[in-house]
């Protein structure tokens, strides 16, 4: 139950509520400015209860405790006030059904709720008793009526409880339901993706869109001459140990992971995220470094267990403008990067010797001499109509 909610459904018992309090007091006592303003007061009472839950109290708990408010100076009328039996009646019957639509039975608020009620009650009892005999039909037909009121307000409580609980039960099976999508989809998406797609920020994504980002391209050379000279199983075995280590070191650097292709990785620095380009640079030269340091253990690993068949790793980087957004058809969609970035990065890939690290000079030069290189020889490409120049790096 929401705070507005509560609030709602206070509003018109409590109203109910101070009304009769209003006609009991003004019938029992000699009228006075002093309590025609006192009355006056009265009348208001709930209306500034409402305005105050509205729009002050911005805490749910605040709106329950106004009950206890209410309860103290019902109690106080009931036990205090030469009032009869009907009045006393309307009055606990009122309070009584508003905490008991509002409140959680075991809660503090409705246990002073409750000790109080109960002791003015025990207090006015031999007075209502000794006026319940002096009841007229009249009388009788107006309890009859409040009775009636009484069973509409415990049968709307007891709906409104009912509704809550159905809400609560619905809520947490999507909420679970949700987490179990999410869990379902995760190892197919890019946790870049998918945070971006759970934010406000989904547009990003559904949405084409030119950002300058770095993209890096890597694979195993050799890998052909492995999975010919290799059982199935095993190669499996092999691939899934180099992807897991591949992509955590990915992960570790910011980088979103567009794709597996075969046994190469393409991977994006920029994007669905936007960084600075120097730093997405930056990003991606440092996990090479690593994704080689930890390729010289896996092989190392592969050599211990049999795996004797030369075999490298070769990188390729290159950063500009490129095309991103959600490519595919209607019924499947895939994000990813789209433009002549891709291209060279990818052909920078294949220049590369076994455990090179190709930069292109153009991404080099915003780096800033950070890292140690040497330049290649200019390369030419197939389907590019300039020589390619790029930057070995060590390390």
């Amino acid at each position: 139950m929401n705070r507005a909610h509560l609030n709602d459904l206070i509003y018109p018992a409590r109203t109910f509520a101070q009304t009769i309090a209003v006609i009991i007091v003004a019938n029992s006592v000699t009228p006075s400015a002093v309590m025609q303003g006192l009355l006056v007061g009265l009348l208001l009472y709930p209306h500034v209860c409402y305005l105050m839950g509205l729009h002050w109290l911005k805490e749910i708990n605040w709106i329950r405790w106004l009950l206890v408010i209410d309860a103290l100076w019902v109690s106080a009328l009931v036990a205090f006030t030469p009032l009869l039996f009907i009045p006393v009646l309307a009055l606990l019957g009122a309070m009584l059904m508003t905490a008991l639509m509002t409140l959680k039975p075991g809660s503090v608020i409705a246990r002073v709720i409750y000790l109080s009620l109960m002791t003015a009650l025990l207090i006015a009892i031999p007075r209502i008793l000794n006026s319940a005999a002096a009841l007229s039909r009249a009388d009788f037909f107006a309890l009859l009526l409040l009775l009636g009121y009484g069973g509409y307000l415990v049968g709307l409580g007891f709906s409104e409880t009912r509704l809550l609980g159905i809400r609560q039960k619905v809520s947490s099976r999507l909420h679970a339901r949700k987490a179990s999508s999410n869990q379902l989809m995760q190892p197919y998406l890019p946790s870049q993706l998918v945070t971006q797609l759970k934010s406000v920020e989904q547009h990003s994504v559904a949405s084409m869109q030119r950002l300058y980002v770095t993209i890096f391209f890597s694979d195993i050379s050799g890998f052909t001459r492995l999975s010919e000279l290799t059982d199935e199983s095993e190669l499996i075995e092999l691939l899934i140990e180099y992807f897991n280590v591949m992509s955590r070191i990915t992960l570790h650097h910011g980088g979103t992971l567009d794709k597996f292709t075969g046994d190469g990785l393409m991977v994006i620095f920029g994007a669905p995220q936007e960084i600075p380009p120097q730093q997405g640079i930056d990003r991606c030269v440092k996990m090479a470094l690593e994704m080689r340091s930890k390729w010289f253990e896996l092989r190392r690993s592969w050599v211990d267990r049999g795996i004797v068949i030369p075999i490298g790793l070769r990188m390729g980087i290159h950063s500009g403008f490129c095309v991103l957004g959600s490519f595919g058809c209607m019924d499947r969609l895939q994000y990813s990067a789209f433009g002549s970035v891709v291209n060279l990065a990818s052909r920078l890939e294949g220049l590369a010797e076994d455990d090179e690290i190709l930069v292109s000079s153009s991404s080099w030069t915003m780096l800033g001499g950070k890292y140690a290189g040497v330049a290649r020889e200019p390369a030419t490409v197939p389907g590019l109509s300039r020589p390619v120049h790029a930057v070995r790096v060590q390390g």
